[in-house]
């Protein structure tokens, strides 16, 4: 098969989760929040801001992937979205599983 394609990029999830009630806070007395870094910072209503490490460091299941996208350099190596895919397949293993999911 003739493609373009010269880089393959796969993405993948991982998931943090904070329990507040593992740091005494109700989400009522919560003005504003935000994760960088993984880190959960929260403004309270009073003012005072807290910060919160994750409980645990996520492991990311490279099984399979949830995005798939493949790239192609040009004559300027600017990069591009690769104009024939090498396998469109691989693409929709997630979106099966997920509607096999759902009928069960």
């Amino acid at each position: 098969m003739v493609t373009d394609t010269t880089h393959i990029e796969a993405h993948y999830t991982s998931i943090i989760q904070f329990d507040l009630s593992d740091y005494d806070l109700k989400i009522e007395d919560i003005e504003a929040y935000w994760i960088k870094f993984g880190t959960l910072t929260v403004v309270l209503k009073d003012g005072s801001e807290q910060s919160f490490e994750p409980p645990n460091e996520p492991e990311t299941d490279y099984k399979w992937p949830t995005h798939i996208q493949e790239w192609a350099e040009d004559d300027d190596e600017e990069w591009k979205e690769s104009l024939k895919p090498i396998e469109v397949e691989e693409r929709i293993i997630i979106e099966e599983e997920e509607v096999e999911e759902e009928e069960d």
